[in-house]
């Protein structure tokens, strides 16, 4: 990715990572968000992202029976139990995987489609299993940072794939990320987090 298409992926991100705080600011968790979620439309020479398709969302923090969303980009907790809360945080987690795979493609597959990711996710059950806790952060930052050498995304996403819900970023807070990475860089970045 050369850094023009570059600054305009984070341009991008920046829109949905403000987009889905705007979806959490008016009390809603869409629950099954992803890139095929993502509109583009042509705006003053550029493109304008939304979030589209909320047929799954549900009210914030309202309790629900059953799985909801698409596996490869649900959040750990998802798999933990069938009664669950509809939180932000299980939005934030589809995006950090959604924001992978804008930045890194097919590669992305390593860390969100893997037997050993699945397998890892599906073991932690609320985050109460340690071990599983640290091998998911483990392999999530071998295989992002060994993507690519630009850290200061890396960084947004890693924050965004935590596997604590209570520790995990805000779409808020990378929006915030993402204008400074815009604005100042990653150094900027790296003195914030």
């Amino acid at each position: 990715m050369g850094a023009i298409q570059y600054k305009q992926t984070l341009l991008l991100a920046h829109q949905v990572a403000s987009a889905m705080a705007n979806v959490h600011k008016h009390k809603t968790v869409h629950l099954d968000f992803k890139p095929a979620q993502i509109l583009l439309k042509s705006h003053d020479g550029g493109l304008l992202a939304k979030i589209s398709d909320f047929g799954l969302s549900k009210p914030l923090n309202s309790d629900f029976v059953g799985f909801r969303g698409t596996p490869e980009y649900c959040a750990p907790e998802m798999f933990a139990t069938t009664h669950q809360t509809a939180t932000p945080a299980l939005d934030n987690f589809a995006l950090g995987l959604t924001l992978l795979e804008l930045f890194h493609g097919d590669q992305a597959n390593l860390l969100k489609g893997s037997l050993e990711s699945r397998v890892i996710r599906a073991d932690v059950v609320g985050c109460q299993n340690p071990t599983n806790h640290q091998a998911w952060l483990n392999l999530s930052k071998q295989i992002i940072n060994n993507l690519n050498p630009r850290k200061g995304i890396n960084q947004v996403i890693q924050h965004l794939l935590d596997v604590n819900p209570a520790t995990r970023w805000t779409a808020q807070q990378a929006a915030d990320a993402l204008q400074i990475l815009i604005v100042a860089g990653p150094e900027k970045l790296e003195k914030r987090s």
